[in-house]
């Protein structure tokens, strides 16, 4: 029964994993310096398409920053998870991604703390796909 082989049809993998902050002005710019600091790798600025006015928000203003990574996705993941113990609740599962956040970057390991960033979170998704879909 070792020897059972798997149906590379039904392998799943991940296809991407996506950094996002949420904010406007000295936020967005920190957000921005942070993603940037963590992935090496340029992120985009998000723009909104309605006006909500009790919010302030208005079309065109930027209100996030988000960054794919999919080349280096299972590596980076692993640095993520850990800041979790690597569990997550029933809630944060999708059908085909789960998405958690981290409160503030400082639990990374390997990550110090950058004064012109302050402290700040984020949240992280991940996308799996299968083979042929």
């Amino acid at each position: 029964m070792a020897d059972k082989k798997i149906n590379p049809m039904r392998e799943i993998k991940i296809e991407k994993v996506v950094l996002s902050i949420g904010g406007t002005g000295d936020t967005l710019e920190k957000g921005f310096k942070l993603l940037k600091l963590l992935t090496e790798k340029k992120p985009s600025k998000r723009k909104s398409k309605k006006r909500i006015p009790s919010l302030g928000v208005r079309p065109g203003l930027e209100i996030g920053v988000v960054v794919t990574l999919r080349k280096n996705a299972e590596e980076f993941l692993k640095k993520m998870l850990a800041t979790n113990n690597d569990t997550l609740s029933k809630k944060q599962i999708s059908e085909n991604n789960f998405s958690f956040g981290i409160k503030e970057y400082l639990e990374i390991p390997g990550v110090e703390y950058q004064r012109d960033i302050g402290i700040m979170g984020f949240d992280v998704t991940v996308v799996f796909k299968r083979v042929g879909r």
